[in-house]
């Protein structure tokens, strides 16, 4: 929980008064339930908890009073239960007062990120500003408000004209009428991946995450090909000196860049100008080993106006293994094979091959001709609701997968050729 809060506190005061302040609220209920005679426990009860902020808390208190009803509250020790809560209440409350003094005005980190705004390039140029938290994201969007910034996180529903509207060129996009081109764009890392953004070469790192694949992905959004720009210029906040000797954040995230440098290889520094390049374990990979490499692209317009990307799916499938653990095994041992048919505008054939550590998804049309290879595409293409009702399988269809295992069993040939080549080429 510390750490939890500590870095919160890295990415914004405000990330951090948020958090506080949903804690003290769901301390100062479970006090309340003592009160009233029962324990809220069970994770119903806790997801109700948490979800505070949506209720009246006399509405509340009543589901939470009928969740628990399984719990006895004679099996806990009650007095000792009250005394620890309210302990937990004076810190909360503690901290809460103090860090309720700081106002945007008096916030050292937000103050030096209109300086480096308000310096070139950064004044004129288009910024694109990431952070791991939306309360983040609302509060520099706050503070920075004018008729150039705008923010985006999991819960924008507009996230199309949004990115169209930051990065025009890069999407071959016109404004429509009373569009305005949107020049300082604040986000969390749902854009970090699979997206066009390269009309703009400032990237900004306003919090630091903990895995540096996702610093790669932030950069990877400016640094592609079809930039407008020779230079992607990045800068991080790093942690202030006493948060970083209890988080130990750029730590860490310096020896998993370390071991990404020497394993794998980049050509670029991700975070630190003392990073060591190791450009030849890069290009190893490419030349040596690419019949391992996961051959999942990231297409290069995955947008919709209901883009579902990579962070949406992990995020579902560890919802689903926590919240319904049963189902989770059900899906791990599907048999290899399965087949299913969904309702869809564009009849579209999607089949995933696996040989060994290679894998590729195709997309055919109903003529088996190849449509795309990017997991992006895929999984928007076969993505559903739970409640929707399958349909039988169309004519032809496992015509087409033996087709596509044909052309990938000859892509799987190639790729061992090339490997074996590869190895009768070392030099002696």
């Amino acid at each position: 929980m510390k750490v939890l809060l500590l870095k919160r506190l890295e990415s914004s005061v405000f990330a951090f008064k948020r958090t506080i302040e949903k804690l003290l609220k769901i301390h100062e209920l479970f006090y309340k339930s003592i009160e009233s005679g029962f324990i809220p426990a069970g994770e119903e009860a806790a997801e109700l908890l948490y979800d505070a902020e949506s209720y009246d808390e006399e509405i509340l208190l009543e589901n939470l009073e009928r969740l628990s009803e399984k719990y006895d509250l004679n099996a806990f020790e009650i007095d000792e239960l009250k005394r620890d809560i309210d302990n937990d209440i004076r810190i909360l409350s503690e901290i809460n007062d103090s860090v309720g003094k700081i106002d945007p005005e008096t916030d050292d980190k937000l103050e030096t990120l209109k300086g480096i705004l308000a310096k070139s390039p950064m004044k004129d140029e288009k910024v694109l500003i990431f952070t791991q938290y939306a309360d983040t994201a609302k509060y520099l969007y706050d503070n920075l408000k004018n008729d150039d910034v705008k923010r985006i996180t999991s819960k924008e529903k507009n996230r199309l004209s949004v990115i169209r509207r930051f990065a025009p060129k890069s999407n071959n996009y016109e404004l429509q009428e009373g569009e305005k081109e949107i020049r300082i764009l604040v986000s969390t890392d749902i854009l970090s991946e699979g997206l066009n953004l390269q009309d703009a070469f400032i990237v900004i790192n306003y919090d630091l995450h903990w895995n540096p694949v996702r610093l790669i992905q932030r950069i990877g959004r400016l640094d592609r090909i079809g930039a407008l720009a020779d230079i992607v210029y990045v800068h991080n906040f790093f942690p202030e000196k006493k948060l970083e000797k209890h988080l130990r954040l750029k730590e860490r995230i310096l020896h998993r860049i370390d071991e990404i440098h020497r394993t794998i290889g980049e050509d670029e520094r991700i975070l630190d100008k003392t990073e060591q390049i190791n450009e030849e374990a890069m290009y190893a990979i490419y030349e040596k080993m690419s019949y391992k490499l996961e051959d999942f692209e990231v297409g290069s317009d995955p947008l919709s106006e209901d883009l579902f990307g990579m962070n949406e799916a992990e995020e579902l499938i560890r919802e689903i293994r926590e919240k319904e653990p049963k189902y989770f095994d059900y899906i791990k041992n599907l048999p290899d094979g399965i087949r299913a048919a969904k309702s869809s505008n564009e009849p579209t054939n999607f089949v995933f091959c696996e040989a060994g550590d290679y894998q590729k998804i195709f997309l055919t049309d109903i003529n088996d001709n190849l449509i795309k290879t990017d997991i992006i595409t895929a999984i928007n293409k076969i993505k559903c609701d739970k409640d929707e009702n399958p349909l039988r399988l169309p004519a032809g269809f496992n015509k087409s997968v033996t087709n596509v295992m044909k052309r990938f069993r000859r892509d799987v040939g190639e790729r061992m050729t090339k490997r074996d080549a590869m190895k009768t080429l070392k030099p002696q």
